[in-house]
Formats: structure tokens, sequence, C-alpha cells
């Protein structure tokens, strides 16, 4: 069997963009993860039948809410109870992504009152 020897050179240029680009998006690795996984576990809970377009925009939009709404989460904590950052940003990015629906449901419409002047789902 012949070595691969065509992967060589782009393993070698993405360590340089990992041993570049770590000190500055290394706490975003918590998040992204933890909101991908979360996004995944609340996929997985869905309903069968939908197409793979459905799935992918449902795990977009799951990842970027969690990542959105993990840095307030996490200072909330942070600043109440002593933890790790690190820690408390991966099981909040995860938990955000995990119970998305259940929290757009409440958050989305308090947001949209609080925005558009909305009360109680009755224009004002």
């Amino acid at each position: 069997m012949t070595e691969p020897t065509a992967v060589a050179p782009s393993v070698g240029l993405l360590g340089l963009i990992v041993m570049l680009a770590g000190p500055v998006a290394g706490p975003y690795v918590y998040v992204l993860f933890g909101a991908v996984l979360g996004a995944f576990t609340a996929l997985s809970a869905r309903k069968s039948g939908q197409t793979i377009v459905h799935d992918g925009l449902f795990l977009l939009r799951v990842a970027f809410t969690a990542l959105l709404f993990t840095a307030p989460a996490t200072h909330i904590v942070v600043y109440y109870i002593q933890l790790p950052i690190e820690f408390v940003t991966g099981i909040a990015a995860y938990l955000i992504g995990w119970k998305w629906d259940t929290l757009s449901g409440l958050a989305w419409p308090a947001i949209r009152a609080r925005l558009l002047g909305v009360k109680g789902g009755q224009d004002a």
C-alpha cells in the first residue's frame, strides 16, 4: 500500500492555522462543541421524516442561538457560583442547544414584547 504523501502538506498548514488561531479562538471552541452537541441531542428528539435541509437548518439555528446566549448565561452562573469559566461555558452551550425549543418558546415572546411593545400577544 502506498503512503499518503498528499496529506502531509495540508496537515502542516492545518497545524499552523490551529497554532496561530488557538489563543484567539480557544475559549470559543468550548461554546461551539457544546452548542453543536446540544443541537444534535435536540435533533435526535425531533420527529423523523424531515429532509436533510430542514435538519441542517435546525442544527444551524440551534447552534447559533446557543452561541448567542451562552456568554450571558455563563456570566450569570460564574457571578453567583465560583466555577471555572471553561467548565460552565461548555455546559451552558450544551443545555441551551439541548433545550432550545423550550427556551425559545419562553424567550422570544418576552423579547418581542420588550422590543415591539407587544403585551400578552396583543398589539399595544
